[in-house]
């Protein structure tokens, strides 16, 4: 892209100078301004892109631009779209030339400089005296961005031992490397399994990349952007790929190039059984799991699971059938199922499949298994998300620093408060309530409107809290072993619920919980953390406990 600098001077002399420029002043002098706004690194442009200086200096005996010997004067019809220079280049002028304006182009990267000299008859603004003649000098900085060169390599995992596969290149591309399509008889080819990975990684150093795309035909994901993509191939075939690297940004110069990986991706049947993977799950209704491979098909497989849901409360023991078996839609080595009936959170739910002929993308079958446990998404907590996680800071150290808390005069010190929102460990979000006291003493943390605007309607909820019990290594430090939620009104005690924290591990999140059934509580009734020395007879010494991702998850019996 063409720049174009302009250098102006002043208008005004040293002697006899006004605040007003005189155009038609016969005084010389010499001030300089670009429209580029030079400072420190004065400008950015890319390799064999020219720029245009302009000196408007008035009256100077003598004028010339330097350039660095590897740059080039040019001049004649130059437009953007002229991809070689190569005919405008200016002969015989070396790397200085006495002109007015010059174009100039750059064929080395890193940071070069311009340098204009104007020597002067008389002392003007900013001019040294040097032999007899007065000089004035500037020199422009331009940082010279080269072409983005792409390099790169491949990698495949070694799985002969499948609990520790080693991660190994098995191709590289440097960034002189030009291959074409032309070539491909002679590209090298990488075997693998369908369901494997090939691992890409974008080793572009010159150029000063931004960012790149990888194209990856028949993979998973088909386009990335990430830095190292691992791709998964599920299907047979033969798959090819390239790189797109991009230089983009405010303050650098634009510049997009391709560069096609000469590899041949062969995948080949996968000589691994196809089973299913991980955890089965219901939300929303959907009973969802994974697979060891691209499924192909699962036409008319209903049949072949079986659902079994029981509910001891309601005296519940059934088989619900499945109504639909379907690939998700965004992930197709997912299974999602829809059962014929309705789930509840209170269900216990487990699934089997026998005999059938859900097929994979490479012609494996799915085996038979189950009964497996379902894990349900028992549903969305009661509670302000941000007020159960202690989120939102407050500057009162009576209150914990934590907005819908209390604690008052009891809570330590200001500057070594006993509860207190802190960042320095949280589960979810950003913050949570860390306990700390050097020695068990009665003491409650007031929670208020966790609920609103609304209050609790009665009934059996899953009340849980992610707990991080500071792993000191002595015997003699945290180990307390009852803490208690109190539910108030005011001075009144609503609902007491100890909690044993015997025996949860340290040094790490756990989640504790258990049933509550409650009365209707309304709206600014209080829900507590509360420690008493009484129930902690033998704790001594400093104990430190955090608190986060307080719920209270309705559940629906069923009827």
């Amino acid at each position: 892209m063409k720049k174009l600098f302009i250098l102006f001077l002043s208008f005004t002399a040293l002697i006899g100078c006004s605040n007003d420029p005189d155009l038609t002043t016969d005084h010389s002098s010499f001030l300089w301004y670009t429209s580029g706004g030079f400072e420190e690194a004065d400008y950015t442009l890319g390799i064999e892109d020219y720029i245009t200086l302009l000196d408007l200096s008035k009256n100077p005996s003598t004028n010339l631009f330097t350039i660095p010997e590897t740059a080039k004067f040019i001049k004649g019809d130059l437009n953007r779209a002229i991809a070689d220079f190569t005919p405008y280049i200016i002969p015989n002028t070396g790397n200085t030339i006495s002109d007015t304006k010059v174009n100039v182009i750059f064929t080395e990267a890193g940071l070069q400089t311009i340098t204009l000299k104007n020597t002067y008859e008389e002392e003007i603004e900013g001019t040294t005296l040097i032999e007899d003649q007065w000089v004035a000098e500037q020199t422009f900085t331009i940082d010279v961005f080269d072409r983005i060169k792409p390099a790169l390599k491949l990698s495949t995992y070694d799985v002969t031992d499948p609990e520790n596969p080693v991660l190994q290149d098995v191709f590289s591309l440097n960034e002189n490397d030009e291959p074409t399509i032309e070539n491909k008889s002679d590209w090298q080819v990488i075997n693998i399994e369908a369901g494997e990975e090939v691992v890409f990684t974008d080793l572009t150093t010159t150029g000063r990349s931004t960012a790149r795309t990888w194209y990856t035909d028949g993979g998973k994901p088909e386009e990335s952007t990430k830095e190292v993509s691992n791709v998964r191939y599920n299907k047979p075939g033969e798959y090819t790929a390239y790189i797109e690297s991009k230089r983009s940004g405010s303050d650098v110069p634009a510049y997009t190039t391709e560069k096609l990986i000469p590899v041949l991706i062969k995948v080949i049947p996968s000589s691994k059984p196809f089973v299913i993977d991980g955890n089965v799950t219901l939300n929303n209704g959907i009973i969802s799991f994974s697979v060891t491979g691209e499924i192909e098909s699962v036409i008319a497989q209903a049949s072949k699971f079986t659902v079994h849901v029981t509910n001891t409360a309601a005296g519940f023991d059934a088989n619900i059938p499945v109504s639909s078996v379907s690939i998700n839609s965004d992930d197709s080595s997912l299974i999602d199922l829809e059962l014929a009936e309705t789930i509840y959170n209170t269900d216990t739910i487990e699934i089997s499949f026998t005999d059938g002929n859900v097929t994979s993308v490479d012609g494996r079958v799915l085996e038979n298994f189950g009964p497996l446990e379902v894990k349900q998404d028992a549903g969305a907590s009661v509670f302000v998300q941000d007020v159960a996680g202690f989120e939102n800071e407050n500057a009162n150290w009576k209150k914990g620093l934590c907005q819908n808390y209390f604690i008052g005069n009891s809570n330590g010190t200001e500057s070594n408060p006993i509860f207190v929102r802190t960042t320095e460990k949280a589960f979810d979000g950003d913050a949570s309530m860390r306990f700390k006291i050097e020695e068990l003493s009665n003491i409650s943390l007031l929670g208020s409107d966790l609920s609103k605007p609304s209050g609790i309607e009665a009934g059996t909820y899953l009340m849980s809290y992610m707990i991080y019990i500071d792993d000191i290594d002595t015997d003699d430090t945290n180990d307390i072993k009852i803490f208690k939620t109190q539910i108030k009104s005011g001075p009144t005690l609503l609902q007491n619920e100890d909690w044993s924290i015997d025996g949860v591990e340290k040094g790490k999140w756990v989640k504790i919980e258990k049933e509550i059934t409650i009365d209707a509580i309304a709206a600014g009734t209080r829900i507590d953390i509360r420690f008493e020395t009484a129930d902690n007879p033998n704790t001594t010494g400093p104990q430190t406990i955090y608190f986060d991702s307080l719920s209270w998850i309705k559940l629906n019996p069923r009827p």
